[in-house]
């Protein structure tokens, strides 16, 4: 017999600069570089905003993979914060490579 975990959750603290926002699991983040949204309807899970420093994520009655859920849902937002407010990393050729000088960044 498996066990499922009642309830489980996990807090997220928010930038001071940041701004986000989350209804009916879309999540749109606010930043000094930006602006980014992702959809999250797929995953069934409460995100909640706790004032204007915290999110909070929770899973009732979730099997093993449902609450492995919790922390890439986490991490995908943690990674938005990251894009609107630092300056992207850059890729340039390698020295003395055979491929054609290129270079990116944000």
């Amino acid at each position: 017999m498996k066990v499922h975990d009642i309830y489980k959750d996990e807090e997220l603290t928010i930038p001071e600069d940041v701004e986000i926002s989350v209804k009916s699991r879309i999540v749109r983040v606010k930043g000094p570089r930006g602006e980014l949204t992702k959809n999250l309807r797929h995953i069934d899970m409460e995100i909640q905003v706790i004032g204007s420093k915290k999110l909070r994520f929770i899973v009732w009655h979730g099997k093993r993979k449902h609450v492995a859920c919790i922390r890439t849902v986490r991490s995908l937002i943690n990674n938005m914060i990251t894009g609107v407010t630092k300056k992207g990393g850059g890729r340039r050729n390698w020295k003395g490579s055979d491929d054609i000088d290129w270079e990116w960044s944000a």
